[in-house]
C-alpha cells in the first residue's frame, strides 16, 4: 500500500500508513521516535525491534498505558500483521493522539525483509 496521510475525524490525528522498509529507514533517521509494539508480551518476548516499548493490545489496560503517553509526539505503531493495529486506531483517536504512523504488514513482514531485529533465544 503507498504512503498517505488522512486525518481522522474531529479529533485531527493524523494517520500515516509506512511499509517497513520506511519504518525502518524512519527509525534510523528518527532516533528519539517512538516504536509501540501492541503485540502480547508473549510475542514482544520472541521478537522485537530495538528500542520498541510493548503495550499489549489485548490487556485490559491497554488504554490506561496508552494514556501515560504524550500525545503530542509521534509514535510508530505495529502488531504482527497489521490488523491489531488497524483495530486500535479509534483508541489512539479517543485519547487524543496527534499522529500515528502504522507499520503495514507488521513484524510478520518485518521479519520476511529480514531487517534487524532482536531475538530472545531463550524462550
Amino acid at each position: 500500500m503507498a504512503n498517505f496521510r488522512r486525518k481522522i475525524g474531529q479529533s485531527g490525528m493524523k494517520l500515516t500508513n509506512i511499509d517497513v522498509h520506511k519504518a525502518h529507514k524512519l527509525i534510523e533517521e528518527r532516533p528519539a521516535l517512538t516504536i509501540l509494539d501492541i503485540r502480547t508480551a508473549e510475542e514482544f518476548e520472541m521478537s522485537f525491534i530495538e528500542n520498541a516499548v510493548n503495550i499489549d493490545v489485548k490487556s485490559e489496560l491497554f488504554e490506561l498505558e496508552l494514556s501515560k503517553l504524550d500525545k503530542s509526539k509521534d509514535y510508530l505503531v505495529h502488531c504482527h500483521s497489521g490488523q491489531r493495529c488497524v483495530a486500535a486506531i479509534p483508541v489512539f483517536k479517543k485519547l487524543g493522539f496527534k499522529h500515528i504512523i502504522h507499520m503495514e504488514g507488521g513484524m510478520r513482514e518485518w521479519a520476511h525483509a529480514e531487517l534487524p531485529t532482536v531475538y530472545n533465544w531463550f524462550i
